[in-house]
């Protein structure tokens, strides 16, 4: 994709690109002729600058240093995982489950369904689910790439 940008780019074709953003790596920031691209995200882009996404960086930097500077393998994905994490460890606590309990798939279904309007301290839209109901998320955050810089452009979005 990246010689398609630069002969684009060559030609002065530099078109806004719309993408979602679980496919955004820091390699948007390099790519000639990537000038201006938007995407939607299900949870915090992992570029904020919002103080939850701030903890993740440094547990990540911690454990894995070096990691999320690897363009080639730092992605989104990261992000996304990290609040799946944060979402099982609010099913454990609403479970109950304490040192000596069998974690068994009953019991995390349990604690999900106890879950009610939590934003995983602020990583994502707030959530709730209920037993044998759809569990929609109508809301997302939206990123851009401009110019070589990641920014988190406005807060969360939600349909109505």
């Amino acid at each position: 994709m990246s010689q398609h940008l630069d002969r684009g780019a060559q030609q002065g074709y530099n078109p806004v690109w719309i993408t979602e953003g679980t496919a955004i790596t820091p390699q948007a920031l390099t790519a000639t002729g990537l000038k201006d691209l938007w995407a939607s995200y299900p949870d915090l882009p992992y570029y904020s600058t919002n103080a939850t996404v701030a903890v993740m960086s440094a547990a990540i930097n911690k454990y894995s240093p070096g990691l999320m500077q690897q363009a080639a393998t730092w992605t989104e994905e990261a992000a996304q995982s990290w609040t799946g994490g944060l979402l099982i460890a609010a099913a454990v606590k609403n479970a109950g489950v304490t040192a000596s309990t069998t974690v068994t798939p009953a019991l995390l279904t349990t604690g999900l369904d106890k879950v009610s309007n939590d934003t995983l301290g602020g990583f994502a839209p707030p959530l709730t689910f209920t037993a044998d109901k759809p569990h929609p998320v109508d809301c997302w955050y939206v990123g851009r790439v401009h110019d070589g810089k990641e920014t988190q452009v406005g807060g969360l979005n939600c349909e109505k």
